[in-house]
């Protein structure tokens, strides 16, 4: 090995240790919180829909409509040694029964935001988290504040799509949205308020792609209104 290559390992290998040292200080600077309890049930809807772009972009219908609703509960929520939390729910997918028993789904989510992999839902402060998250992820993710973060993507079939997540403060995806590559909505869901017998609770979205589920959580009585 010459010295220039033994240069170009060293600059490298340093860089790595500053991101490293980096990440360390800010997560242990830092404490997150999950703003999710077991019992807590939301419903998602389909608020717009363009099936012609879903099918070109996809190669694929879409198994649900506007106005379309699916549903989760929270079964369980440990904090597995103060590392990541491991989350049980209970599913239900477009057109299925309620008043049977959902789908078991098993969820974890890391601490570390430099482990963040398109959770379901992010902790909470939700800006630092993503803000740290999206230094560690790869160059088609971007965060746009205050607090979205995007991804670029190429479906199965090749075609360039792109999908945008937006958060309120609790950590909760308030929209959903993807894009063709004219940046025209292909589906879009939206959260919304439910009254329920024990007060306000939120309802988020889920979106359910080719091969992919996303789902939204929030602890109950946690909206501020006004």
């Amino acid at each position: 090995m010459n010295k220039n290559h033994k240069k170009v390992l060293g600059v490298v290998f340093l860089n790595l240790l500053i991101i490293c040292f980096f990440f360390s200080v800010n997560v242990n600077a830092q404490e997150y919180t999950l703003q999710l309890s077991m019992n807590d049930e939301f419903i998602w809807e389909v608020k717009e829909l363009n099936k012609d772009k879903f099918e070109y972009t996809f190669n694929a219908e879409p198994n649900f409509d506007v106005g379309d609703q699916i549903k989760l509960v929270v079964r369980e929520v440990t904090d597995i040694e103060g590392i990541r939390w491991s989350i049980v729910v209970a599913f239900w997918d477009f057109g299925t029964d309620w008043n049977v028993d959902g789908e078991i789904e098993y969820l974890s989510i890391d601490k570390n935001p430099m482990f963040y992999d398109d959770y379901l839902f992010v902790p909470t402060p939700v800006d630092d988290y993503l803000e740290l998250a999206i230094l560690g992820l790869p160059t088609d993710y971007y965060y746009s504040p205050p607090l979205t973060i995007g991804r670029q993507a190429r479906s199965d079939i090749d075609i360039s799509y792109r999908v945008e997540k937006s958060f309120d403060i609790n950590g909760i995806i308030t929209s959903e949205t993807y894009f063709d590559e004219g940046d025209s909505v292909i589906v879009k869901m939206e959260a919304t308020f439910f009254l329920v017998p024990l007060g306000f609770s939120f309802i988020g979205f889920m979106a359910i792609g080719i091969i992919s589920m996303i789902a939204i959580f929030l602890k109950k009585n946690k909206i501020r209104f006004g």
